[in-house]
C-alpha cells in the first residue's frame, strides 16, 4: 500500500523524491457476508496514506485485498501546493 501510494504521489505531484506516510489502517468486511457467505468478495484494507515532496503533498486512499496481490490509490485528496 505505501508503494503504490508513493509511486502515484510521486507522478501526480511531479516529484521523484516524494515520500509516504501511512495515516490511518481499517479493514473492511463486506456487507454480503452477512447475506451470503459463499459469495462474499475478500475482506480488504483500506489505509490513509499521506504523501509528500517538493513543498507539496496529498493524501490517498489505497485499498487492498486481504491475501491478494495488489492495491489500488484512489485520486488524490486534499493536495496542497
Amino acid at each position: 500500500a505505501m508503494h503504490v501510494a508513493q509511486r502515484r504521489g510521486a507522478f501526480e505531484l511531479n516529484c521523484p523524491a516524494a515520500t509516504a506516510e501511512l495515516l490511518s489502517k481499517e479493514m473492511i468486511q463486506s456487507p454480503v457476508v452477512v447475506m451470503n457467505p459463499r459469495f462474499a468478495p475478500p475482506d480488504r484494507a483500506e489505509y490513509t496514506i499521506g504523501v509528500a515532496g517538493c513543498g507539496k503533498r496529498a493524501t490517498y486512499l489505497v485499498v487492498c485485498a486481504d491475501g491478494g496481490t495488489g492495491c489500488v490509490a484512489t485520486g488524490a485528496r486534499n493536495t496542497i501546493q
